[in-house]
């Protein structure tokens, strides 16, 4: 029987997508490719209309995830859709925060997508603003909103909730191979 050498290896701190428990919504849905809201937190980062959430054309379309409860939100990350639909996404906002006047639209802004930043993915960071609603907003007149995927990261409020976990390698003594492959630690906000 194998036994613990001890945790030699720390891999690297591996947060959660906090979308992925979320629940989504959207000004409108596009009638021909079905892109509901809820493709955007599926977890499929495919960069197909198949797979991403589209509005239609309207003024000022909107998208929206509610977390559930606030939290200290780091940083988001969009997918956009493949070459030739990536402007479409030029200008958007992510907002968050916990009020729903204006659908949610008015809360505190993370970023914008601005038009020399447009990729097939795109990192937001909102440096720890707090909100249970998590926007995103496209100003303007005859505008469709679409992406395939956004994930969410950030740490609970409170200081016992898991935040996220580290992977590690556990090693047999005798040899030094891997007993288990992975183990996730849970890691509170305080470290412990």
């Amino acid at each position: 029987m194998k036994k613990p050498f001890g945790v030699l290896a720390s891999l690297g701190r591996v947060s959660k997508n906090l979308a992925l428990r979320g629940t989504a919504t959207q000004s409108s849905t596009h009638f021909q490719f079905d892109g509901n809201a809820g493709k955007a937190i599926d977890g499929q980062w495919w960069p197909d209309e198949r797979f991403c959430m589209q509005t239609s054309m309207s003024t000022d379309p909107w998208w929206r995830v509610d977390l559930g409860r606030s939290y200290f939100i780091s940083y988001v990350v969009i997918h956009n859709r493949r070459v030739n639909f990536r402007h479409w996404i030029q200008g958007a906002q992510v907002r968050i925060g916990n009020s729903l006047d204006n659908n949610g639209n008015s809360n505190s802004l993370c970023g914008e997508i601005y038009r020399n930043e447009v990729y097939a993915r795109n990192d937001i960071y909102c440096h720890a603003l707090k909100g249970r609603y998590v926007n995103v907003f496209l100003r303007g007149s005859r505008k469709f909103l679409t992406f395939c995927e956004i994930e969410i990261f950030g740490r609970s409020l409170t200081p016992e909730e898991p935040v996220g976990c580290w992977e590690v390698v556990i090693l047999d003594s005798s040899d030094q191979t891997p007993i288990v492959d992975t183990v996730e630690y849970v890691l509170t906000l305080n470290g412990q």
